[in-house]
């Protein structure tokens, strides 16, 4: 049987997950060149990727992308308390590349639909907002071989929430986002 958690309205059930090498073929990679959408992160499985997919609007595949991220995030929370440390790590990874991927996204929109890049870079900050102490957790519950990688991808998920606060705010001046290590 496998585990079942509730979160709101949210059922998660974790299983185990393989990692698609590639979901998007030649004729949706032709769709995202001329829609100006960016590629999906590879490492999703069909099923999510096809839950992003449906949506041809860059705001409701910023919604979507989250969604999917919060779910990763709590299959890693449960595979860190299950001491499976190995797929907690690869489900922050996942979860790394769909806020990279929502941030793409809400770059790309066009500078004439202000409201909605507004709008998505707003739901990225808040979403990044409410999975931080999350994150948090499933970093420090990792072994230490793979908590410096991931802890890198989490102060890269840190940081798109400060660009997005930044451009929020001040139009990109309000807040000194820390320099590369």
């Amino acid at each position: 049987m496998r585990p079942v958690v509730w979160i709101g309205a949210l059922l998660v059930v974790f299983c185990p997950v393989s990692p698609v090498r590639s979901v998007a073929g030649p004729a949706v990679a032709a769709t995202f060149q001329h829609s100006g959408l960016a590629p999906l992160p590879a490492a999703l499985t069909a099923v999510e990727a096809g839950l992003i997919e449906r949506h041809r609007s860059p705001k409701a595949r910023v919604d979507e992308s989250l969604k999917v991220a919060a779910t990763r995030l709590v299959s890693a929370v449960g595979s860190a308390r299950s001491g499976l440390y190995e797929p907690a790590a690869a489900e922050i990874v996942v979860f790394a590349s769909l806020i990279s991927y929502a941030n793409l996204i809400t770059r790309a929109i066009p500078a004439a639909k202000k409201n909605d890049r507004e709008n998505c870079l707003k739901k990225i900050e808040q979403a990044i907002f409410r999975q931080t102490p999350r994150l948090e957790a499933v970093i420090r519950d990792l072994p230490f071989e793979q908590r410096e990688t991931v802890s890198r991808l989490g102060d890269e998920v840190r940081r798109i929430r400060l660009q997005a606060l930044n451009d929020l705010l001040g139009g990109g001046s309000a807040i000194k986002v820390p320099e590369e290590r």
